[in-house]
Order: C-alpha cells, then structure tokens, then sequence
C-alpha cells in the first residue's frame, strides 16, 4: 500500500483536513470586500459611477446611464507549499502530520487578511489608488457629474491632534468617531445622492489593539463616565482588529454590507486548486511529500465613501 495512504491520510482527507482549517478563522476581508467573478487576467470595471435616479414616466429629460469610470483590475496569482519529510511519513506521525496540514490552512485562511492589512496600511500613497486615480485615503476625491463637471469633494483622510503623543483619550477618540460618522454622512454621489444613507449598510469601527479600551469605551459602555445614556453605545460594530498593531495612532470607520458597494473589491480568477504530490515514486525521488495551493485573485480598493482613516497626530 502506498506510505501516505497506510496512515490513513489520503489526498482527499489531506485536503479537506486543509480547507477546513482554511476556513476556522475569523475573517475581515469577506466582510468589507464586493466579491465578482473574473473571466479574463485583468477585468475592467465601468459600474463604479452612480446610478441615474428614477423620473416620471413621461419625463422626457436626459437621465443617463451611470457616470463614466474606467478601472482596470489585474488578477495575481498566489501559491503556497507544505512539505512533509519522509521520515515523518515512516515513523508514522500522524497528528503531527494533521497538525502540520492545519497550520499550513490557517495560514492559507488569513493570507488575505494580511493582503488587507496592507492596503490599510498604504492606503495614503502614491500609487494606490482609487477608481478616481487618487490614493485611497485622499483630502479631495473629485466627484463628477455625467458631463464630467465637478460636483464635489469628498475627503476620508482625516486627523486630529492626541495630547499625549498619539495615544487617544477616550473624548478624543469619541470627538474623533463622531467627526467622522459625521462627515461621512454628508458624502454625496455624482448627482447629489447621500452616499451613505440609512439601509445601505452598518457602520463599522475598525481599531488597533491599542486603542481597544477607548474604543469599548466610546462604542459598547451604556452610560457615559458622569452617568448619562451612551447614545453612541451599539451605535457600530467595533473590531479591534490585531493586524492594524503597528499602526497605533490610526483607526477607521466603514459602512459595510452593500450589495453593490463596499469598501474594498475581491476579484477571483480561479477558486483554490489543491495539488497533492505524495505518489511513492515521488518520495523516493526527492525524499519528502508537497502539497500545494494555488489561486487566482486581487483585492482590489472599492468605494472610498464607504471608509475613512482617522489618524492622530
């Protein structure tokens, strides 16, 4: 019999003991990300323009299609291995081996977190951009209407000063968040359309480790430090979110769970391919067992009025 099947672990239960573990992780990306299919290496996106609001039947005025943006998105394509050595197969370690299979798919589960993270992070630099061709994170972002007029600006790059460095009080952060939620309600579309209106999503406060404890403060506490009703309490979802760690002075607010907008974009090529490469021809030629995984995606930047960056200075 075959060393890997002996053992029980055939490429089928290697698999699903690697996609299970994938998927324990609790997960930020697919909750902030529109997810589309893609058919081609690099898809071009024209739906990111608001959308003509209904009129009268008999109206005969020019209502237009959606406003004109063009934005490429290039799939990339990511592969991870794990190899097993041989002598682990022979003495027939198999928790050991199981152990091994379920880090390799945690890892494989959070990867597209850290891809997130990273966007987060290089958000306010040259390069990555928006569907606009402004950094993510920007002071001015041009809103245009169909004639490709300006109509107005909408800035999700924010800041506040901190007194002690840049470490929060709980009523700066407040002061910071309810800025925020502010300004982010007043955001409009190309043709005068709150963007952020009651019903197209729930807000969410994304927070470093650091900042955890004037976050619950501001967002979970019922009554206020001098004994009045929070109205903020429940107001959004905090995430404190151990990925934005070494970005202590930043947090960000989101309106996610739109159907057709959020604030970041999943594209997929191709869903992940498990390759097992543990036949006893190939352990006794290069003395170990690979398994590899392979997929076809980008995360891509979304809509910018449906997240902005506060950061303390």
């Amino acid at each position: 019999m075959p060393i890997v099947k002996s053992l029980g672990l055939d490429t089928k239960g290697i698999r699903g003991e690697f996609f299970a573990a994938s998927e324990a992780p609790s997960l930020l990306w697919p909750r902030v990300t529109f997810k589309m299919k893609s058919n081609a290496n690099k898809e071009t996106l024209k739906w990111l323009g608001s959308a003509p609001m209904p009129k009268l039947k008999d109206d005969t005025t020019e209502s237009g299609g959606l406003v004109s943006y063009s934005f490429d998105i290039t799939n990339k394509t990511y592969a991870g291995e794990l190899i097993i050595d041989r002598e682990e197969l022979e003495d027939e370690q198999v928790d050991q081996i199981k152990a091994k299979v379920g880090e390799f798919g945690v890892s494989w589960g959070v990867f597209k977190d850290s891809l997130l993270k990273d966007m987060f992070k290089d958000g306010a630099t040259t390069g990555n951009n928006a569907y606009d061709a402004l950094t993510y994170f920007n002071d001015a972002h041009l809103m245009k209407d169909s004639e490709g007029v300006t109509a107005d600006t909408i800035d999700n790059n924010f800041t506040s000063a901190a007194a002690t460095g840049t470490d929060p009080t709980k009523a700066e952060f407040e002061a910071a968040f309810a800025d925020g939620i502010e300004k982010m309600r007043a955001y409009l579309d190309e043709r005068g359309v709150p963007k952020n209106l009651p019903g197209t999503g729930k807000w969410m406060v994304l927070v470093p480790p650091q900042m955890e404890l004037v976050a619950r403060q501001t967002l979970q506490a019922t009554l206020t430090g001098g004994g009045d009703t929070n109205v903020l309490a429940a107001y959004a979802e905090l995430v404190v979110w151990d990925w934005l760690e070494a970005s202590a002075d930043t947090f960000y607010i989101m309106n996610v769970g739109s159907r057709g907008r959020q604030p970041f974009i999943y594209q997929e090529r191709t869903a992940a391919e498990f390759e097992a490469l543990d036949s006893d021809e190939y352990i006794m030629e290069h003395d170990y067992a690979k398994y590899i995984v392979r997929q076809r995606f980008v995360l891509a930047y979304g809509e910018y009025a449906k997240c902005a960056r506060h950061v303390f200075t």
